[in-house]
């Protein structure tokens, strides 16, 4: 009978476990989604600073007669400027992963004193494995708590992004409209004094 009670037990554990590996699934595959919005966002941002370059610059000056060419950057430069990005954008990534290995690797922990709990103390058993499901399930709550907490966070920058590439839109147009603008009363005000 408390064999019996005790397979019962260990099923539920591994159902349990099971469910938790599902999660960590879901999870990994929101952060990709996330890493993916956050790499459009990157291109964006640069593709807004090639546009104020292009409209703050000078008109180009007449060509001077041609120097010799400069040395090419070394790729090596190129190559860290591509990689820095991505290193930012994974150091969190690897710190979440972290995260959620911890309560796992505890779980497996916990796991393993049962087993050797089974094999040592038949007698004992039954109260020490009350407290160690008691101790699992406290950290399942634990674990289950985190992981809506990501899931929180997650869905917090998701409804986020939109609202920002909006924000970056409506800036670039302002910036237009006041370069358009500055630039107009500039001719204006020249013409002005030319006919005084």
């Amino acid at each position: 009978m408390l064999l019996l009670h005790l397979l019962l037990l260990l099923l539920l554990l591994l159902l349990l476990l099971l469910l938790l590996l599902l999660l960590l699934l879901l999870l990994l595959l929101l952060l990709l989604l996330l890493l993916l919005l956050l790499l459009l966002l990157l291109l964006l941002l640069l593709l807004v600073l090639l546009l104020l370059v292009l409209l703050l610059s000078p008109p180009p000056p007449p060509p001077p007669p041609p120097p010799p060419p400069p040395p090419p950057p070394p790729r090596l430069l190129l190559l860290l400027l591509l990689l820095l990005p991505l290193l930012l954008l994974l150091l969190p990534l690897l710190l979440l992963l972290l995260l959620l290995l911890l309560p796992l690797l505890l779980l497996l922990l916990l796991l393993l004193l049962l087993l050797l709990l089974l094999l040592l103390l038949l007698p004992l058993l039954l109260l020490l494995l009350l407290l160690l499901l008691l101790l699992l399930l406290l950290l399942l709550l634990l674990l289950l708590l985190q992981l809506l907490l990501l899931l929180l966070l997650l869905l917090l920058l998701l409804l986020l992004l939109p609202l920002l590439l909006l924000l970056l839109l409506l800036l670039l147009l302002l910036l237009l409209l006041l370069l358009l603008l500055h630039h107009h009363h500039h001719h204006h005000h020249h013409h002005h004094h030319h006919s005084q």
